[in-house]
């Protein structure tokens, strides 16, 4: 033992430590969304928030997960709100609007034609239980501007994804969940592709 060099033991220790350990999935800044899991109520939108117990070096891990100071982005309060959080809890909304943008997957979907993608506001807040992330609008029946049927696809509080469908004078139908964007996207456009046959079969028979 007269070579045992404590100095040297602890440090290969501290490495090995360091090595692993796994690679965080936040970081400083990103937007995130916490799951009723959480025990914070129905869950809230925020941020992985500045501040050193966030840096990665400084990250607590508790029961083998990181675990982030968010701040609560809408709390209505004079004072900033924020709560520790687990990794788990959390769902990283910032990679959700990333992977909606779907313009390469609306390239090889192909959207049919007649249907007209509106305008989406990300930043609104959840409503009964569900946020709006993409949606496309067409003329009844493929020629009725007056009367619109409408595509929508939105996300849960949970992180799973619908897709819901509004026909004019007609019945409301929703599908899902999803676990992706990409698959709520899939039904969209096979719903879309339905009504537009039906416009198709009307035009047949007028």
């Amino acid at each position: 033992m007269d070579n045992f060099d404590l100095r040297k033991y602890i440090a290969e220790g501290r490495l090995l430590k360091e090595e692993n350990k796994p690679e965080p999935k936040f970081k400083i800044g990103d937007k995130v969304k916490t799951t009723p899991q959480a025990g914070l109520g129905k869950g809230f939108e925020g941020s992985i928030w500045d501040v050193g117990g966030n840096k990665p070096e400084n990250l607590i891990i508790k029961d083998g997960e990181y675990v982030y100071v968010v701040r609560h982005d809408n709390y209505r309060g004079k004072m900033v709100m924020s709560y520790r959080v687990k990794e788990s809890d959390l769902i990283n909304m910032m990679a959700v609007l990333k992977e909606n943008d779907g313009s390469r997957l609306l390239k090889e979907l192909k959207i049919p034609s007649g249907w007209t993608e509106e305008e989406v506001d990300n930043d609104e807040d959840f409503e009964d239980g569900k946020k709006l992330l993409k949606s496309w609008s067409a003329p009844m029946e493929g020629w009725d501007e007056e009367h619109r049927d409408e595509v929508k696809i939105t996300i849960g509080e949970d992180g799973k994804h619908y897709q819901e469908t509004y026909v004019s004078f007609g019945d409301y139908e929703e599908q899902g969940p999803f676990d992706s964007y990409t698959e709520a996207l899939e039904s969209a456009v096979e719903e879309m592709n339905a009504l537009k046959e039906n416009w198709d079969e009307i035009d047949i028979n007028n």
